[in-house]
């Protein structure tokens, strides 16, 4: 639960598996955990878990370079689930989203190539 890179891998491994599932319950699954092992590995920051569960977006800008890669694919995750789980889902979680997105973008704008 301490190593931020695994948290890396285990979030992005999630997410692919998402990615590659055919059914949807599998996808939501697989998205769902991939969320739970980012917000897991963005916890390590101090300033990020004091804030993120009352205040996500404030939080959000305690992140530092070290957590792009988690925040990336956070973001992804909290997207495709959020797609998959209806447009009022998306429109619950498009700030959080933006938030991570926003700030991998400030921090590492090519990370993932730029995506």
């Amino acid at each position: 639960p301490s190593e931020r890179d695994l948290l890396t891998y285990l979030s992005r491994g999630y997410f692919l598996l998402g990615e590659l599932s055919m059914d949807d319950k599998e996808k939501m699954r697989a998205y769902n955990t991939s969320k739970d092992f980012g917000l897991a590995g963005l916890s390590l920051n101090p300033a990020f878990k004091k804030q993120y569960k009352d205040h996500f977006e404030k939080a959000s800008k305690h992140l530092k370079k070290e957590d792009m890669p988690l925040a990336f694919w956070t973001a992804a995750a909290f997207g495709r689930w959020s797609k998959l789980n209806g447009v009022m889902s998306s429109l619950q979680y498009k700030d959080k989203m933006l938030a991570l997105i926003t700030k991998v973008e400030e921090l590492q704008p090519d990370y993932m190539h730029g995506a």
